[in-house]
């Protein structure tokens, strides 16, 4: 196994050199901006300005780990630039191992980011939400919580039950159901249009296959009409046909023949030869434009239906308003009757109110006072 040679020659080291001081340099421009950029943020820190009790663990744990590793590959770049070996030296393994971590956090704050990214943006805006607005107004206000995953042994259990229920539901359904690893925003399922749009291409795809559509295009087309064997009523089948329109088309476009098959050899020389057209056969084409009719006519229903509905409750709306009004009419003839202003347009004038005056009262006191008489 060859080893690349290291070239030590004087002009070698000073072009190397040479790089070496360029680099440097930005590295300390570097240092000295971010250093200008920490010591605000540090002094706010130190005078409790900034409060960072309530920040997220995950982050500090995380700062903490790209700090030591920043150190530690410091140590590995001095180690090498003073000339000092690091093979078997026990940074390299730390490196290693604070490098893996870091791979390992990086899933755990993909599922954090809407979170972080919240919490980022109402530092920068200045002002917080109250919570009831803030359920309202997100609309992934159910977002994982990792302050959830720690909970009391009662919780455990019955939450492990409840894990076992839906895995017995999951297994007994049969169905799949996707893990719940990051909150997505609900869009509304648009399958069902599709699903339409995808039924009504393949009724128009199929009906344009139609025999009597291609009539119906060559006689209303203004284009000029093209010859061939199926407009003098000759033709090689509705598959055959197809495929040596095509044929036809590839010759003509790439100014080449085409070789035929011995499948499809054969299948000409066994009589898929070209011949006459019975119109019979293409009786069961309007079966293929059927469906396009009933499509529209289905449509037209739903229409007449909707506008039906709306003439239905209309018409409901006003003869609610036309009982009231008769109702309410109803009311004041009853109620100026019982007044007593209209007894001479009654409709039976014999119909009088009887024993209201006191000579009524006296005449039939008498009357009953007589038969009492006579019966004694």
């Amino acid at each position: 196994m060859s080893t690349a040679t290291i070239n030590t020659t004087p002009e070698a080291l000073a072009q190397d050199q040479h790089a070496f001081q360029k680099h440097l340099k930005e590295l300390s421009g570097m240092l000295r901006e971010i250093e200008s950029k920490l010591k605000p943020t540090i002094a706010k820190i130190g005078s409790k300005e900034i409060d960072t009790s309530m920040g997220l663990s995950f982050l500090e744990v995380k700062y903490h780990m790209l700090l030591e590793y920043i150190t530690s590959l410091a140590f590995v770049m001095y180690r090498k630039l003073d000339g000092q070996t690091i093979q078997g030296h026990p940074t390299i393994m730390s490196l290693v191992e604070q490098r893996t971590i870091l791979e390992k956090m990086k899933p755990i704050e993909q599922k954090l980011k809407y979170q972080i990214d919240k919490l980022v943006r109402a530092a920068v805006v200045g002002k917080q939400e109250s919570e009831a607005q803030q359920n309202a107004a997100d609309p992934l206000a159910f977002k994982p919580n990792p302050k959830n995953l720690m909970l009391d042994s009662a919780n455990n259990g019955n939450e492990e039950a409840e894990d076992e229920e839906d895995n017995d539901e999951s297994k007994s359904g049969g169905l799949y159901r996707a893990p719940k690893l990051a909150p997505v925003h609900f869009e509304e399922d648009s399958s069902a249009v599709a699903k339409r749009l995808k039924y009504q291409a393949r009724l128009q795809a199929r009906a344009a296959k139609s025999r009597v559509m291609k009539d119906l295009v060559s006689e209303f087309d203004d284009r000029p009409e093209e010859m061939s064997l199926s407009n003098d009523g000759v033709h090689y089948g509705m598959g055959m046909d197809d495929k040596q329109r095509e044929r036809e088309n590839y010759e003509e476009e790439n100014f080449t023949r085409t070789m035929l098959s011995k499948k499809e050899l054969n299948r000409l020389r066994k009589g898929n030869l070209p011949r006459f057209e019975n119109e019979f056969d293409n009786l069961n084409d309007f079966s293929r434009i059927a469906p396009l009719q009933d499509d529209l006519e289905s449509t037209e229903v739903q229409r007449r239906n909707v506008l039906a509905r709306r003439n239905e409750r209309k018409q409901a709306a006003m003869n609610r308003d036309s009982d009231d009004e008769d109702e309410s009419r109803s009311h004041k003839r009853s109620r100026t009757d019982d007044d007593g202003l209209f007894d001479g347009l009654m409709s039976n004038p014999s119909k009088k109110q009887e024993g209201k005056s006191a000579f009524q009262r006296s005449k039939r006191h008498i009357a009953q006072k007589n038969r009492r008489k006579g019966r004694n």
